[in-house]
């Protein structure tokens, strides 16, 4: 990547070229494997294996640009395409419009391993565990807090923390998981032109993944404040989503329509306009104060994960890819 700025407005054709030469080196290598079906994330990979008359199921997490799209054409129409699986209903309503058919598809999102979250600790067990206080109210952010040097709400949140009233006396805690920890001196920077206090805030770096659903368990809310960008709004399904219901732990999240496909505002979840910190903050405060909504939301969000367990996915994804080779 660090060619971009050097090569301007001919990059994203010289990278479409070299994925594209990517996809016709794999595909025929995977071929030789003679699987039954083909699933890939890269739509040079499915491209190209489709080319080769193989079995192809492609997973689609962005709609592709440019070169990208003609590819798609040559797709759509190819037998050998078992099966088409976007990961949000906005991104399937993109692909049907540049030609999918729409009974080629199925939007599912990303999933969890769901025997990793049974017979969990209780919070209290897991704040012991984990060395949080015990007398706080705690607000917990598990996951990475930039991705591609973009950011995933954490400014917002550090800011909304300010605004987040005492709970019967007791001062709330932030704990943000996940690093990189490069990212917390200007959070703190943030926090502190906001007002709020610097003992609100509690920054781990990266942890084990057995250890993610111990850290996201011991929270009374667990946020998700994502940013109205392009990719959060309309193509992301974050692990995280899946996680945090799987955890039983209350849900705060911005109101994105990539969310809305798994998340109903208070049904199994607290949904609030992105960006908008005061909003943030009310959500916050609503759960913390009311452990009845609380659990209320927390209670369905569980129910609401079960078909989002890997095995349960992949079990569909095949159903699904066999009626469509049958059709």
């Amino acid at each position: 990547m660090r060619f971009e700025p050097r090569l301007g407005r001919l990059f994203p054709y010289l990278f479409a070229l070299y994925s594209q030469g990517l996809g016709a080196r794999v595909a025929p290598l995977a071929r030789r494997g003679c699987a039954d079906l083909y699933f890939t994330t890269d739509i040079d990979v499915a491209y190209w294996l489709t080319l080769t008359g193989a079995p192809t199921m492609w997973e689609c997490h962005r709609v592709p640009r440019r070169l990208g799209r003609l590819e798609l054409r040559r797709m759509f129409h190819s037998r050998s395409l078992h099966g088409v699986v976007p990961l949000t209903t906005i991104t399937r309503n993109e692909l049907v419009a540049l030609g999918m058919p729409e009974e080629r598809s199925i939007v599912m999102g990303e999933g969890v391993d769901l025997a990793a979250y049974q017979a969990l600790p209780t919070p209290h067990q897991c704040r012991a565990q984990l060395g949080l206080p015990l007398d706080r109210p705690i607000v917990a952010y598990v996951g990475r807090f930039r991705t591609y040097n973009q950011e995933k709400g954490i400014p917002e949140l550090v800011r909304a923390m300010a605004r987040v009233s005492v709970v019967d006396g007791r001062d709330p805690l932030l704990v943000c998981v996940g690093g990189p920890m490069d990212c917390v001196p200007a959070y703190r920077r943030e926090a502190e032109a906001a007002g709020t206090p610097e003992d609100r805030l509690h920054f781990v770096d990266r942890v084990p993944s057995a250890d993610v659903p111990y850290w996201i368990r011991a929270a009374d809310v667990a946020v998700m404040p994502f940013p109205a960008s392009d990719h959060s709004a309309r193509y992301m399904s974050p692990m995280k989503v899946f996680e945090y219901m799987a955890a039983g732990a209350p849900i705060v999240a911005t109101d994105l329509p990539a969310v809305r496909d798994v998340l109903e505002h208070d049904v199994n979840a607290w949904l609030v306009p992105p960006g908008d910190v005061d909003a943030l903050a009310r959500g916050i405060g609503e759960l913390l104060l009311d452990t009845d909504v609380a659990a209320r939301l927390a209670a369905q969000a569980r129910r609401d994960v079960e078909p989002f367990d890997w095995t349960t996915r992949a079990r569909r994804l095949l159903e699904f890819a066999g009626g469509c080779n049958s059709s």
